[in-house]
């Protein structure tokens, strides 16, 4: 994955091998040259988003939540994600309201991190690949929108953690499944 701050601050996660032993690869461009995160290597970071230069979160395969704060990374978490086919993604709006999905979704309101999809209608075989856009809604709640490895794409508005919207694509033609609640 990749984040782009600016031209001078760009970070880049991956995967790397040696003698076929996978390790993660954590890279950071300061505009001048490229700086490697030894530290980080036993961390496979699969999804990484920032909101700004000293708050940038990451998720590995396995569910550990990592978070730059401008000096250094640290593990946040361990979230469940038993079963997921692919790894999680995570999408920061802010340092108080991150998104993590995968088979399950999970918000970080700045002191806890809830399972919000236990509580709603969310299909079983859900496999989130991407959180593709947040933004604020008319109402000023946070509203994300989710690629499942399906091709349906989710939207889900913070408000009472409901689901407003699912959209599914076929044939280059959306057909939209309204107040999925």
């Amino acid at each position: 994955d990749i984040v782009a701050l600016s031209a001078t601050d760009v970070w880049m996660t991956g995967t790397g091998s040696d003698m076929g032993k996978e390790y993660g690869v954590t890279m950071h461009w300061n505009g001048i040259r490229w700086e490697r995160f030894a530290d980080l290597n036993s961390y496979n970071i699969h999804s990484m988003r920032a909101s700004s230069a000293d708050n940038i979160w990451a998720i590995t395969r396995y569910g550990i939540v990592l978070n730059w704060n401008g000096i250094e990374w640290s593990e946040k978490a361990q979230l469940d994600f038993t079963g997921l086919e692919n790894a999680p993604v995570i999408f920061a709006r802010k340092l108080d309201d991150i998104f993590v999905a995968g088979n399950k979704i999970y918000h970080w309101d700045g002191s806890t991190w809830m399972e919000i999809s236990s509580n709603n209608n969310i299909p079983a075989d859900m496999n989130i690949v991407d959180i593709v856009k947040g933004e604020v809604s008319e109402g000023g709640n946070p509203f994300i929108y989710m690629l499942d490895s399906s091709g349906i794409i989710y939207a889900f508005a913070k408000e009472n953690f409901r689901w407003s919207d699912s959209y599914k694509f076929n044939n280059g033609t959306a057909h939209v499944e309204q107040g999925r609640k």
